[in-house]
C-alpha cells in the first residue's frame, strides 16, 4: 500500500510544482502587460499627435501651393494664347 500512496504524493507534488510555475509565469505576464499597456498609451497619444500635425501640415502646405499657383496663373492672364484659359481657371478656383 505504500507504493500507490507514494506515487500519489509524488503526482500531487508534481502538479503543485507545475501550478507554482504557472502562477509565476502569470505574474510575470501581468507585469509585462502593465508595461505594454503603459507603452501603448504613450504610443497612442504620440500617434494621435503625429496624425493631427501631419493633417495640419498637409492643409497648410496645400493652401500655400495653391496660393502660389493662383498668383502665377494671374500673371499669365496677360499672355495672349493661354490668357483666356488661365482666366477661367482662376475664376473657378476663386469662386469655390
Amino acid at each position: 500500500m505504500l507504493g500507490p500512496e507514494k506515487s500519489l504524493i509524488a503526482r500531487i507534488k508534481e502538479k503543485e510544482l507545475k501550478h507554482q510555475e504557472n502562477l509565476e509565469q502569470t505574474v510575470e505576464l501581468l507585469k509585462d502587460i502593465k508595461k505594454v499597456l503603459k507603452t501603448n498609451k504613450i504610443t497612442s497619444l504620440e500617434s494621435f499627435r503625429n496624425g493631427v500635425l501631419a493633417g495640419l501640415g498637409t492643409v497648410l502646405g496645400a493652401t500655400l501651393v495653391l496660393a502660389i499657383l493662383i498668383a502665377i496663373l494671374q500673371q499669365l492672364i496677360t499672355v495672349p494664347l493661354i490668357g483666356a484659359y488661365v482666366k477661367q481657371i482662376v475664376e473657378i478656383v476663386q469662386n469655390k
